[in-house]
């Protein structure tokens, strides 16, 4: 079964993410990538799962800023809708979690 498997992975091999990551340096916020689309990207397809905890923006600040002290990059994504924000934050609040 697991050849099997195998077999039909090489045969059909996942497609190329939608996305290409690009360094910015003139990053008001020093976060330091971007991403750019790198094909046509068809309507409902899923371009990129961000997994964390989500907070409000309060503890968010406080995170970044703890994080900041630790030497941990800040990867807290922040979004937008219908006026308001939420931050979600992959370390779950853990300054020692490895985000691979």
């Amino acid at each position: 079964m697991l050849e099997s498997i195998a077999n039909f992975m090489r045969i059909n091999p996942p497609p190329l993410p939608p996305i290409e990551l690009h360094s910015v340096p003139s990053d008001p916020r020093n976060a330091g990538i971007c991403a750019f689309a790198s094909r046509d990207i068809e309507r409902g397809e899923v371009v990129v799962e961000y997994d964390g905890e989500r907070v409000e923006m309060e503890e968010a600040a406080r995170r970044e800023e703890r994080y900041a002290e630790a030497g941990r990059p800040c990867s807290l994504m922040v979004i937008e809708s219908a006026g308001q924000q939420v931050a979600i934050d992959p370390y779950r609040g853990n300054q020692e979690l490895e985000i691979p």
